[in-house]
């Protein structure tokens, strides 16, 4: 949800408004979408799971708040929370979601929220609660919500926190019909939030360039934690409150006019009481060379609840900006799927340079993904906040949509220098050189590994192998073997879990490896390699063919060696999810020869990403 700035007040209504253009847009996209809160429509009796549609617009009159005013204007995409209560006091709907898929952009100025109900509702008269946007968590109606400490200078992507009053209605019934929709629930949501409207009026930015950051603080804390009872909209005390914000901004903030004003928004936590005189709102504006800092009394403020206040910046002195700068730079993307975002965490108590934090979030304003070659800038104009970075250890945390990697690295010696750069590599989804593997020998030696199936050798942090051996920092091999006779000894290794992937994804992955064979004894035979996955934690014995093994070939070479794995595989693993093991298997060439034979694979090099 956005923010469009207007002098108008606010209200919404919960319709269910069935127009033609509308009704044409979402048959395109969704069959069948039912209804919400109607009347006037031929129901039938449905079972588990049903479809709903919550519509949201404007009412003629409209509750004032103050000032300039704020609207509401949804985004695709935008979530909500409902909880409806039965005659009874039980709740049918506890948490459920609606996620707007049609935005207002017609004259009417409705959006649709849509939702699956695990079941129908039951008939009856419901008391409805709804909360924007989705908590963080909850406990019964108890909803938890942060402000965070750094904001982009938008109130968009649910930085708003609003809780509806109590509004009573029918169950949710699924549509069936394609008529218009009467007698709709008007809802009245209540602002958690003020909000701060930053501004610079026209011929007042003597900095000369446009405004990229906004930092402010205030005496009482600004940013935090709470809980709200959606039942009542009764907030809890601040948990891990912070004084101050931050605002990088999406959109550069410039000098513009009365008639045009342009606004960097922040949204705060109210005080808990009044401001008294001597206390100060601090405000520090950055362009990209030059800063200033500007002061505002707050004697008898208040910031109350669903409010804004203007800030007009009109800076009185200019100074050169300090080039105490972090570079980040993502330098590539191994993980193959586009990064949502990048968390940097130092030490506890060391915090990042121009922020209250050790962790630094980054994501685009925009919401675009994150490619090799993007980069972001932390700064500060304190130079002791620069210095205490030196050295320091750096927790890297990636996301894409569909996996979280872990890294670590260290900040270069920062102690008489000016600025950093600080490169980021996203690691593959998995990847192994052995170069940490000892060495080792189990049943893996021509002549005396023989007839049957033995135990799994695990080695390094959750590998196993079965008729397989080793050398320190090297490479691994598989050893499967035929005896006189036509019996075959197939042997395997089995990786460790792949722990970077989230939990319900589903990829396609491409996986490459390095291998080699080599091989003892007479006739000369070849061995067939079975590469897949397996899901469990068991550690198998050679002889065992438990696993998923899409992907085989035939190897017959006689050079192969730890020191000469000259062979490379790339393939996929197509529709794989979480939990997921890779999986080699080796089957010797059956033959009719008297002699006995060992075959070894080498491997060495695995390395894994999400296909795009």
């Amino acid at each position: 949800m956005r923010f469009a700035v207007r002098k108008k007040a606010l209200h919404l209504l919960i319709v269910s408004y069935w127009d033609l253009k509308i009704r044409k847009a979402i048959i395109a996209g969704i069959a069948a979408i039912p209804l919400l809160f109607g009347c006037g429509l031929d129901y039938s009796p449905q079972r588990s799971p049903v479809e709903v549609v919550l519509g949201l617009g404007e009412e003629a009159t409209k509750t004032s708040l103050s000032g300039d005013g704020l609207h509401f204007v949804w985004d695709r995409g935008d979530e909500l929370s409902l909880w409806a209560k039965n005659s009874e006091g039980a709740f049918a709907l506890e948490n459920q979601t609606f996620k707007n898929f049609v935005s207002p952009d017609d004259h009417r100025g409705f959006a649709y929220f849509g939702a699956t109900l695990p079941a129908p509702m039951p008939e009856g008269t419901y008391t409805y609660y709804l909360s924007y946007p989705t908590p963080l968590s909850v406990s019964g109606t108890s909803a938890h919500y942060q402000v965070p400490q750094r904001q982009a200078g938008s109130v968009s992507g649910g930085l708003d926190i609003t809780v509806s009053e109590p509004v009573r209605g029918s169950e949710l019934k699924p549509s069936v019909g394609a008529g218009p929709v009467e007698n709709g629930l008007r809802v009245r949501m209540k602002h958690l939030l003020h909000f701060l409207k930053f501004y610079i009026p026209e011929g007042d930015n003597i900095l000369g360039e446009p405004v990229t950051k906004i930092e402010f603080s205030m005496p009482q804390a600004v940013a935090g934690e709470f809980d709200v009872d959606v039942t009542d909209a009764s907030v809890s005390a601040i948990q891990n409150g912070a004084s101050g914000i931050t605002m990088v901004l999406g959109t550069p903030l410039d000098e513009s006019p009365a008639g045009a004003r342009r606004y960097a928004v922040a949204a705060v936590l109210p005080p808990q009481n009044q401001y008294k005189a001597g206390e100060n709102l601090q405000v520090t504006m950055y362009s990209a060379n030059r800063y200033s800092v500007l002061g505002f009394d707050l004697a008898g403020r208040s910031f109350e609840a669903g409010h804004i206040t203007g800030v007009p910046l009109r800076p009185g002195s200019v100074l050169d900006r300090p080039r105490y700068l972090v570079d980040v730079t993502l330098d590539s993307n191994n993980l193959g799927e586009d990064l949502q975002g990048i968390t940097l965490s130092l030490p506890e108590g060391v915090n990042w340079p121009g922020t209250s934090s050790n962790i630094y979030k980054y994501s685009k304003p925009d919401g675009s993904l994150l490619a090799a070659g993007d980069s972001f800038r932390i700064d500060t104009v304190e130079e002791s906040e620069f210095r205490a970075i030196s050295g320091q250890p750096v927790a890297v945390r990636y996301e894409s949509e569909s996996a979280v990697l872990l890294d670590t690295l260290a900040l270069a010696d920062l102690s008489s220098a000016a600025g950093a750069s600080l490169g980021l590599n996203c690691p593959y989804l998995f990847f192994e050189d052995f170069s940490e593997v000892e060495s080792f020998s189990s049943n893996d030696e021509y002549g005396g590994s023989s007839a049957g199936s033995y135990s799994p050798h695990t080695f390094l942090d959750g590998w196993s192998a079965a008729r397989a051996g080793a050398r320190e920092g090297t490479a691994i091999r598989l050893a499967c073997r035929r005896e006189t006779g036509l019996a075959n000894y197939s042997a395997r290794a089995d990786s460790p879990f792949i722990s970077g992937l989230k939990e319900g994804k589903t990829v396609d992955l491409s996986v490459q490896f390095d291998y080699s064979m080599a091989r003892e004894g007479k006739p000369k035979i070849s061995q067939t390699v079975l590469f897949g996955f397996i899901k469990v934690a068991d550690n198998f014995k050679s002889g065992s063919d438990e696993g998923t093994f899409p992907v085989s070939f035939t190897v017959n070479e006689t050079t192969g060696s730890y020191s000469n794995i000259n062979n490379s595989y790339i393939g996929e693993l197509n529709g794989v999810g979480a939990p997921l093991r890779l999986s080699w298997r080796t089957i010797p060439e059956t033959n009719w020869g008297l002699n006995n034979n060992t075959c070894w694979l080498y491997i060495d090099n695995i390395k894994v990403k999400i296909k795009k």
